[in-house]
């Protein structure tokens, strides 16, 4: 029987990636009166697959560096679940528009559950990024390997938040 333990420098870096993705999408959930989530299982079905895209971007590297090709084929499944979870979210929250005072419209509830999806996906792109870097850096010092994968990873994220940040009524210009 063959043993497939894992490294423990593939270990260090699949935590620390999962833990820094994982982190993502922790501080983009955005609440406020007129979103999901409002309610606790709302944050916990946010949270959950938050860290299962966290742990796909993870193990992704280790994964190509074993040749387990196997194991990323789970990435392009992954993004069908999203995909299908947007879905779930937009059917649900279209069901929930019968009770709300004023209705939101099939556009807005559309456009929350694609932030859904996209706040999903900038988890498993800042968990890659934190593992790539940690695989690329490769200093003898595994602190500073976790910590500069880190700060990539948490870059990224800055980057991703900001180019994906709608317009607000404060970008907008008074026409004359």
């Amino acid at each position: 029987m063959k043993n497939d333990v894992i490294s423990s420098e593939h270990l260090v870096l699949m935590i620390t990636a999962l833990v820094v993705g994982f982190f993502a999408r922790l501080i983009t959930i955005k609440e406020d009166y007129r979103q999901y989530p409002s309610y606790p299982n709302g944050y916990l079905i946010h949270l959950v697959t938050g860290f299962v895209a966290a742990a796909i971007g993870a193990v992704a590297i280790p994964a190509i560096m074993t040749k387990n090709f196997v194991a990323v084929t789970f990435l392009a499944l992954a993004i069908q679940q999203f995909r299908d979870v947007r879905k779930a979210e937009r059917d649900c929250l279209k069901d929930l528009e019968n009770t709300e005072f004023t209705p939101r419209g099939d556009a807005y509830i559309d456009g929350i559950a694609k932030t859904f999806e996209a706040r999903n996906y900038f988890a498993l792109v800042v968990a890659l990024v934190t593992g790539i870097t940690i695989q690329f850096v490769s200093y003898m010092i595994q602190w500073v390997n976790i910590l500069i994968g880190s700060l990539s990873g948490l870059a990224v994220l800055f980057i991703l938040k900001r180019f994906s940040k709608g317009k607000t009524f404060g970008d907008m210009r008074m026409l004359n």
